[in-house]
């Protein structure tokens, strides 16, 4: 079960059991637009998007961060959110190669540019370009002027680069802090903004995941 304080009241066990019920799409489970579910037509099987309040920062200045919640029937893993649910959070796969960014797009990265530059074949509109720093780190630099810093962790024999830090145009920022989930993975554990604000903290238990939205002021 997930709990939250958000504009949707509705529990993640309730939704996954509402939409288990029925098997076309419907708008039934929408709280005040905030939910969203659907039969995908080529698979037969449930999506479910939970998207919350944007987070503000910076006494308003920026970044918002959108906390998103997706389910899938596909996702057979539990990476901190509870089985088949991820939260929204850009990260880069060495091994695989794959970027997922917090859009829910994700892209193969098959090809190398000058500073750095990764590239990807299949990105057909360029709205962000993906550079690695260093060994450890990488960014996304979006067309907005939005700046994303993945930096690389390590569990076990897994490497993964998660989002640490989203930078604003006007050089505002936000920190992503990820903590070890069951020795296998990590996941959100909190963001604060420069002013020392913890917007978000997620807490994990065997029963549920608790995000608690704290709005500065």
């Amino acid at each position: 079960m997930v709990r939250h304080r958000s504009a949707c009241p509705a529990s993640i066990s309730e939704v996954r059991s509402m939409a288990a019920s029925t098997s076309v799409h419907s708008n039934a489970f929408n709280f005040m637009s905030c939910l969203k579910s659907g039969v995908d037509p080529r698979t037969g099987l449930y999506n479910i998007s939970i998207s919350m309040p944007e987070l503000q920062s910076n006494d308003l200045r920026g970044p918002g961060f959108r906390l998103d919640l997706s389910y899938s029937q596909l996702n057979t893993l539990d990476s901190g959110y509870g089985m088949g649910w991820n939260l929204q959070v850009s990260q880069y796969n060495p091994a695989t190669q794959i970027l997922s960014l917090s859009t829910g797009e994700t892209f193969l990265v098959d090809g190398t540019g000058s500073n750095g530059l990764r590239t990807m074949t299949e990105k057909k509109i360029d709205t962000f370009h993906f550079y690695k720093q260093d060994d450890t780190s990488y960014r996304v630099v979006h067309k907005s002027g939005l700046v994303e810093i993945l930096e690389l962790h390590i569990s076990g024999n897994k490497r993964m680069a998660w989002a640490v830090k989203i930078i604003a145009p006007s050089g505002h920022s936000i920190t992503l802090k990820h903590k070890l989930f069951k020795s296998s993975t990590y996941m959100l554990a909190s963001i604060t903004d420069d002013l020392g604000q913890t917007l978000l903290e997620i807490a994990r238990s065997d029963d549920f995941v608790e995000l608690k939205l704290n709005r500065p002021g």
